[in-house]
């Protein structure tokens, strides 16, 4: 039989015991029941004067290809334009004239003035790779150099990202470059760096004062010698 010692030691370390597991549990409890992270929005379209405000920040320029999330702020001045895209539902949004605007989880609600937005779906089948574009193109803005290490079955994937990128072209406006961002990453997931300077140009084209696209294309053609 254990001494009375030994059975008050044994007893006092279940108890440790207990109250270290039931903390866990109750921050497990607490993790579990925080809101999951807002869906996020992708400006593909500044033209204008169109501010964005992030907390009790000072509000700021907003640029193409920036990420919005849940609660953000932006201002548009009378004569501005955006486009959002909301990567996880599809939803494309375009606003035009001056009003207030905050992200929301998977819409924009307008705050102040009585522009309506202009809305279009994005077919489910660029979504995914819609939602790398913005880390694609800031790896490319920073890239100093490209190393091609290619698979198997490239010209089906290629065949397959060019269809999906003929029907988003068709469903969308002149300045409208949600079509290139596909491709984009496309060209970057199969590893084609090489051809990506074509597209970029084109989003210029589309968007002559990007200055992010430029900064991206200037860099690119260093790069690649292009």
């Amino acid at each position: 039989m254990p001494s009375d010692a030994t059975r008050a030691t044994f007893i006092r370390a279940a108890r440790g015991w207990r109250r270290i597991c039931g903390g866990w549990a109750v921050m497990l409890a607490v993790l579990f029941s925080l809101p999951a992270q807002a869906d996020e929005a992708l400006v593909t379209l500044v033209h204008g004067a169109v501010w964005v405000s992030v907390g009790q920040q000072p509000r700021a320029p907003a640029t193409p290809f920036m990420k919005l999330r849940a609660g953000d702020r932006l201002e548009l001045g009378d004569a501005a334009r955006v486009r959002l895209l909301y990567g996880q539902s599809g939803r494309q949004e375009t606003w035009n004239g001056a009003v207030v605007l905050q992200v929301g989880k998977d819409a924009t609600t307008r705050v102040s003035g009585t522009a309506q937005a202009e809305v279009k779906q994005v077919p489910s089948a660029a979504l995914m790779r819609l939602a790398r574009a913005d880390d694609v193109l800031a790896d490319m803005r920073t890239r100093t150099g490209m190393v091609v290490i290619r698979s198997g079955g490239l010209l089906e994937q290629l065949r397959e990202a060019e269809s999906v990128y003929r029907e988003l072209r068709a469903l969308a406006a002149d300045d409208d470059v949600t079509p290139e961002l596909y491709l984009v990453s496309a060209l970057y997931e199969l590893k084609l760096y090489k051809d990506i300077p074509e597209v970029i140009e084109d989003i210029l084209c589309r968007q002559p004062d990007n200055p992010v696209a430029a900064a991206i294309l200037e860099n690119l053609r260093g790069v690649t010698g292009r």
